[in-house]
C-alpha cells in the first residue's frame, strides 16, 4: 500500500512540475531506516527529503543519515528544542537543561542558536518555527555561527546520559514501522521505552505492579 501510494505520489508531482511555478518534490516524515530502505527497495524512488525529530536528546541514526547521503536525500531535523516538552525531573525543558545552559556559555551562543548549531553539525538540515521573531532570530543565527568546539559538545553529550535518553529504531513486529524517537528511562526497573512521556515516570509494566502489588505476596 505504502509502495503504490508513494508511485502515486511521484507520478503527481511529475505532472505538476510542468505548470507548478515551484519545484514539486516528495518526502517523507517520521520514518525509521528499516521503512525508507524498503521504500527506495521496493519503489526505486527515494525521498527528497526525510524529517525527523532530532535534538541533543535524539541524535540522527547513522544508518539512516548514511542511506540519505547515498541517495541524494536531505535528512532534516524537525523539533531540535525538543517541542519545549520537559526533559528532567523537575519540569526544565531542553533550553533550560543545566547541561545545556553550561554548553551554551562555554559556546557563548543562545541556547537556542547553539542546539540548531548542534543539529547543522551532526549534519542534518533544520526546519524552525515560532511565534516570538526574537526566537527565530536566534534559530536563524545558527546558520553563521561556526561548528561547535568538541568540549561544547561533550557537554551536550553528558546532558543526553543524564537525562537517561537511550535513541533506538524500534520495529514492532506488529507491521508497522516506529520512527525514531526519544526513549526514557523508567524510574523502576531501568528499561528504555517509548511509552514514557516525562523524565521520572515508571513504564506501563511497573506502574500496573505498582497498582497492583509486585506480586510476591501470597493471595489472601
Amino acid at each position: 500500500m505504502l509502495a503504490a501510494t508513494w508511485r502515486a505520489m511521484h507520478a503527481a508531482a511529475a505532472a505538476a512540475a510542468t505548470t507548478a511555478p515551484v519545484q514539486v518534490v516528495c518526502g517523507l516524515s517520521n520514518v525509521c531506516f528499516t521503512q525508507v530502505a524498503a521504500l527506495i527497495r521496493d519503489t526505486g524512488l527515494p525521498p527528497a527529503v526525510v524529517q525527523n525529530e532530532i535534538h541533543v536528546l535524539a541524535p540522527p541514526d547513522p544508518a539512516l543519515l548514511r542511506l540519505c547521503r547515498t541517495h541524494g536525500t536531505t535528512l532534516q531535523a524537525h523539533s531540535v528544542l525538543a517541542q519545549c516538552k520537559p526533559v528532567t525531573p523537575d519540569g526544565a525543558t531542553l533550553l533550560h537543561h543545566p547541561d545545556v545552559t553550561r554548553a551554551a556559555k562555554a559556546a557563548g551562543l543562545p541556547a537556542a542558536t547553539m542546539l540548531v548549531r548542534w543539529a547543522l553539525d551532526a549534519g542534518v538540515s533544520v526546519v524552525v518555527s515560532s511565534k516570538n521573531p526574537a526566537h527565530l532570530a536566534e534559530c536563524v543565527a545558527a546558520a553563521a555561527a561556526p561548528p561547535l568546539p568538541s568540549s561544547v559538545r561533550d557537554i551536550l553529550a553528558g546532558a543526553r546520559r543524564a537525562v537517561g535518553c537511550d535513541v533506538r529504531v524500534a520495529w514492532t513486529g506488529r507491521g508497522r514501522g516506529d520512527p525514531q524517537f526519544m526513549h526514557l528511562q523508567c524510574r523502576r526497573c531501568g528499561r528504555h521505552t517509548g511509552d514514557l512521556r516525562a523524565v521520572g515516570e515508571a513504564c506501563g509494566k511497573c506502574r500496573r505492579e505498582e497498582r497492583d502489588g509486585d506480586g510476591d505476596g501470597d493471595a489472601a
